[in-house]
């Protein structure tokens, strides 16, 4: 089984920007924030034409999506050099965290078809939380 973006809904009080203040991965913008946890892939980019072949490799990571709306799914973050010619890399996180303007959460997991574990995902989360928010979700923190 090739691996899948796997989108859920979630009820937790998870915030993106203190997730990605601690992991690095962070995009946030008019309330709107997307996080990652971990790093599933990174991807080369030759540029200026590169990000078609990134562009195809995220397409085939679409799976299950309980939003469908935009930033949900699989994604990738990236810093890249001004000079356009210059080569760069995307990172494709394990665990995206995320959250929209008018209140969805969503935690999206890269892992192949059986062996979706949102409990897992979670916990990795709680990982890079500060202690508090990890015992608010329930996870043990270790660090």
């Amino acid at each position: 089984m090739s691996p899948k973006a796997h989108t859920f809904r979630v009820r937790h009080d998870l915030d993106p920007v203190a997730i990605g203040a601690r992991s690095g991965l962070l995009w946030s913008r008019g309330g709107f924030a997307v996080a990652g946890v971990g790093e599933y892939v990174r991807i080369a980019v030759s540029r200026p034409v590169g990000a078609l072949a990134a562009q195809a490799q995220l397409a085939g990571l679409i799976g299950p999506d309980e939003l469908n709306i935009p930033g949900s799914g699989p994604l990738a973050l990236a810093a890249l050099p001004f000079d356009r010619f210059a080569p760069g890399q995307l990172i494709v996180p394990k665990v995206v965290v995320g959250t929209t303007t008018d209140g969805q959460r969503w935690i999206t997991v890269i892992a192949d078809e059986g062996s979706v574990d949102l409990d897992a995902a979670l916990a990795e989360v709680a990982q890079v939380l500060p202690r508090r928010l990890a015992e608010l979700l329930g996870r043990p923190h270790r660090h």
